[in-house]
């Protein structure tokens, strides 16, 4: 699952747990009566339905891996986290984010392993020159030398952190 930043307001906990019951759903071979009995039984889906219908989804698969990526851009990261705390050891919850998103994921699961990944600087700065050179290609006096070694020393700078 991808944390968009530009579409914060449809990335509720509810929604995201909603995908995410739909792709675990759909790897099994049959609906799960007690999951198809609650849908039937429940009106909106709201957090309750979602955790008893986990429960369900749970014991029908023998492991899962749940990926959050960009958790950082998820408003409600938090009520995403506390959902999470009470899965079984059978799922396997993987988190991507910014540094920030440390402290939430910490809030939540005091054991979790962090694995800080910074970028690379020669990296940053090769990735930068292919691009100003593909854009050469197209306007071939938009920019000297000296403007190009000032664009990649700014951006490789501020990307030393992300």
């Amino acid at each position: 699952m991808y944390c968009d930043y530009r579409d914060q307001l449809q990335q509720t906990t509810i929604n995201i747990l909603g995908a995410l019951l739909k792709l675990l759903l759909a790897a099994l071979p049959n609906l799960p009566k007690e999951v198809v009995a609650t849908y039937k039984q429940t009106g909106p889906f709201e957090l309750p339905v979602a955790k008893k219908m986990f429960e369900y989804i749970f014991q029908a698969h023998k492991t899962i891996y749940i990926c959050l990526d960009a958790l950082d851009e998820c408003k409600d990261a938090g009520s995403l986290m506390e959902f999470f705390q009470v899965m079984p050891p059978t799922v396997r919850l993987f988190a991507t984010g910014r540094k920030n998103v440390e402290t939430t994921i910490h809030r939540y699961f005091q054991d979790a392993l962090v694995i800080p990944i910074k970028a690379n600087e020669n990296d940053v700065r090769a990735y930068i020159k292919t691009k100003l050179d593909e854009n050469r290609t197209v306007e071939p006096e938009a920019l000297d030398s000296q403007l190009e070694e000032e664009i990649i020393e700014k951006i490789s700078a501020l990307a030393g952190e992300m």
